[in-house]
């Protein structure tokens, strides 16, 4: 609008349809054809059982089907500029709908897990002759009853900034934000959700679309940061900020169970000759098998930024060291974290004293995402660079940090994640999967001083 004034609008649309590869043995009756009835129901479950095999190649189709569907995300956002003496101001919104239409399965052809035990009816400790014999230690399998799903999402918000030259060598940068990630909703209401306290599963509906989790309303986000030039050549320079962002993955783990979702298991010892019930739809007021829930209070996820940097010039030549942090909190805890998981026991049916074996005794695990984790990473951030001067440019940094979380970014129900769910602050908490102590890099360019004078191909 004028010298002073900048008014700024954008809006984006991104389409992603992703048509699944069908697995190998897509259509042929595979499973039944080994003896496994059951399995082969439709052309979702078509093709052979998916058997992980401890100590060996693993057997079988793909264990899950991606999400196959089509994938819309619509993005607006709007700024406005306004700079005025010392300070150059800004502030806008934005505005992300997501929709995810997507026919997701998990273990469609079922999973069974062959390992070496010594228990009745298993009775040796090789797993390829469980195999041989139909025994799997566990078997499970997840089907969904309705067709294909359609998540959606908003993501609003807005915020302010300043950046305030206060004096010719100080310059502040003030700024704050807010956003709202409310629950994932279904344009069906094809949802259920599990209440931890009352062991009940709760089924979305027109009055009650997030099926009880609650939309946070508490994510705002200071930032602050400086930048002084010193005398001596020397800048220092420092910041802190808070960053918001949706832990359950865009709505990717919207809760599903009855009586949108069949589950049957996980089921210790069951002989692959048994195959699967017959599919139905279950009754939410009666679960059985495997529970997949969001906690009815998830909460965004958000890091906490901060570093402090000096940087100190002598000719062509800048050597920097900055003390850099970040602290992850109210990380998710993925959907492994099975809250129904008995403690270890020597019986020979620890089910018997899972924490909802009483009420809920069909129910073979309860698989929350919670938002309980942690993360911490700190590091000495120091660099050399050298301007390209009489031909010779220098760039080389050397990183020390540590990073120590509770949170594993994939697992499985083999993995030792969350063997005591009710202590994960106590036994999961160490080194994290990307801590990487030292990291060293090294770059130089030369010019090289003779030639300047040739053409043609020497001259190259």
């Amino acid at each position: 609008f004028n010298s002073k004034l900048l008014v700024e609008l954008k809006s984006g649309y991104t389409r992603f349809v992703n048509n699944t590869p069908l697995p190998l043995n897509y259509g042929k009756q595979a499973s039944e054809q080994l003896g496994m009835p059951g399995v082969n129901i439709n052309d979702i479950t078509s093709g052979l059982s998916s058997m992980m095999v401890i100590g060996y190649g693993g057997l079988g189709d793909g264990l899950w089907m991606v999400g196959k569907g089509t994938t819309n995300v619509f993005q607006y956002s709007g700024s406005l500029a306004y700079n005025v003496g010392n300070h150059s101001m800004k502030t806008g919104a934005t505005l992300i709908r997501r929709q995810a239409n997507t026919a997701a399965a998990d273990f469609p052809v079922g999973w069974f897990i062959f390992a070496p035990y010594d228990y009745p009816p298993i009775s040796t400790t090789n797993a390829a002759a469980n195999l041989i014999m139909g025994w799997p230690v566990q078997s499970q399998r997840g089907l969904p009853i309705n067709g294909t799903r359609g998540n959606r999402n908003w993501e609003p918000g807005v915020y302010v900034q300043d950046d305030w030259r206060i004096r010719p060598w100080l310059t502040l940068n003030l700024g704050v934000r807010y956003d709202v990630f409310p629950p994932t909703t279904e344009v069906h209401n094809w949802l259920s959700n599990f209440d931890p306290v009352t062991a009940k599963l709760i089924v979305a509906s027109s009055s009650n679309r997030t099926a009880g989790t609650k939309t946070d309303f508490g994510n705002l986000a200071p930032r602050f940061g400086f930048a002084a030039t010193l005398p001596h050549s020397l800048v220092v320079r420092g910041g802190y900020g808070i960053s918001y962002f949706p832990g359950n993955f865009l709505g990717t783990d919207a809760p599903v169970n009855a009586p949108f979702y069949y589950t049957f298991g996980p089921v210790n010892f069951r002989p692959l000759s048994a195959g699967f019930p017959a599919l139905a739809a279950p009754d939410p007021s009666q679960p059985s098998g495997t529970i997949n829930a969001l906690a009815l209070d998830f909460k965004a996820s958000y890091l906490q930024q901060y570093n402090l940097t000096i940087q100190r010039q002598f000719g062509a030549n800048v050597l920097s060291a900055g003390y850099v942090g970040q602290l992850g909190r109210r990380l998710p805890y993925g959907s492994d974290l099975d809250i129904n998981r008995p403690n270890p026991s020597t019986l020979p049916n620890p089910m018997s004293i899972a924490p909802y074996a009483g009420v809920l005794p069909n129910v073979t695990s309860i698989r929350i995402m919670t938002n309980g984790g942690t993360s911490s990473y700190q590091g000495l951030q120091t660099a050399f660079q050298r301007q390209l001067t009489n031909g010779l440019g220098i760039n080389t940094n050397w990183t020390w940090g540590h990073a120590i979380d509770d949170v594993e970014i994939g697992s499985s129900p083999l993995s030792p994640y969350g063997l005591l769910p009710r202590a994960i602050k106590a036994y999961e908490r160490s080194s994290g999967d990307l801590d990487i102590r030292h990291r060293i890099t090294f770059s130089a360019n030369y010019n090289l001083p003779f030639g300047k004078s040739l053409h043609g191909l020497g001259a190259a």
